[in-house]
């Protein structure tokens, strides 16, 4: 066999490989993904708001769609849902490969959850239950009857007002580190997996670190008990984790979904596809992203929470805590 032709053709064999491979790693990098807010769904079409602006996307036939963590079609996706699209190029055209779906009240990430500087044993709002499921436990706020949640592989929390052990983002194990323990959720993949809860996440706000780390004093609690409820305090600080939410039988009452649109002394809030227009205070207490701002500045599509407080015949906003979307 002549040597030369042989070299020459094993070359052209390994060339002709690395272009496939670069080609394959450039499809891939050509993926990409938006995050936003359902606006519409039609036409084998979704209008996406990010950031107050829609975007318009084609979606494939035969597109991987799902309705918080379910399969579902197209059309069943509500207006003012956190969706996440990933996009894919051909040669002339984009469209949407994969849509995942949050309905409003899963979507809003931390909406409900401080620190409260004022540790008190006797507010409800500062205390949660741990309901033992094997050998884990569902965190659950005792005023809001409602469990704590990972919204997803981003470390997103919020509170999931159906409780339910069979879902494994509201499982949670804890693990004692001396006179500390973590707080380690039970998901089965992704970057949470080795994860565990974190008291900052660069704004002061509860997340959970991809990284579990015990020398980590953000991840270390006190879990203080309190006849058949526990207080929870991060290590170091005098506060504790607690709910906005109000209790059922308090006058205030808790909105929570997606800004359609704010200004003139009123907020329309998406919840579940449905707008609700809300009457705010002229002194209420209005914040995005924990700082105090106008009614104005708040962005179409920012996840929130409006508490309302009912006077005489008439119902008003007295605080409006807004999110943007991760």
């Amino acid at each position: 066999m002549n040597l030369s032709k042989w070299f020459g053709a094993a070359a052209l064999f390994l060339v002709a490989g690395t272009a496939v491979v670069a080609a394959e790693a450039l499809r891939e990098k050509s993926d990409s993904k938006v995050t936003g807010v359902v606006a519409s769904i039609g036409d084998g079409k979704i209008t996406v708001t990010v950031d107050g602006k829609d975007q318009v996307l084609a979606v494939a036939k035969d597109a991987d769609v799902s309705c918080d963590g379910k399969a579902c079609k197209l059309e069943d996706l509500k207006k003012g849902a956190s969706v996440v699209v990933t996009l894919k190029k051909s040669a002339d055209s984009t469209f949407a490969a994969k849509i995942e779906a949050k309905s409003a009240a899963a979507a809003a990430p931390a909406v409900g959850l401080y620190f409260n500087d004022k540790v008190d044993a006797t507010d409800d709002s500062q205390l949660w239950t741990m309901q033992k499921e094997g050998d884990y436990v569902l965190l659950i706020s005792k005023s809001a009857k409602a469990a704590l949640d990972v919204n997803n592989e981003k470390g997103n929390l919020y509170l999931n007002e159906k409780v339910d052990p069979k879902n494994n983002n509201q499982l949670w194990t804890i693990k004692t580190e001396g006179d500390y323990s973590m707080i380690v959720p039970k998901v089965g993949a992704g970057i949470l997996s080795k994860g565990a809860l974190d008291a900052d996440n660069g704004k002061g706000q509860p997340y959970v670190n991809a990284k579990a780390d015990k020398a980590n004093d953000n991840e270390l609690w006190t879990l203080e008990k309190h006849g058949d409820f526990y207080a929870i305090q991060p290590k170091g600080h005098t506060v504790a984790l607690a709910v906005h939410a109000a209790s059922p039988d308090k006058a205030d009452n808790l909105v929570t979904g997606v800004v359609a649109s704010a200004g003139d002394g009123k907020i329309t809030v998406t919840v579940d596809g449905k707008d609700q227009v809300l009457t705010v205070a002229k002194d209420a207490d209005v914040t995005s992203d924990g700082k105090a701002c106008k009614l104005e500045d708040l962005k179409k599509g920012a996840s929130v929470a409006v508490t309302l407080k009912k006077s005489g015949d008439s119902t008003v906003a007295t605080k409006v805590d807004a999110k943007k979307q991760p």
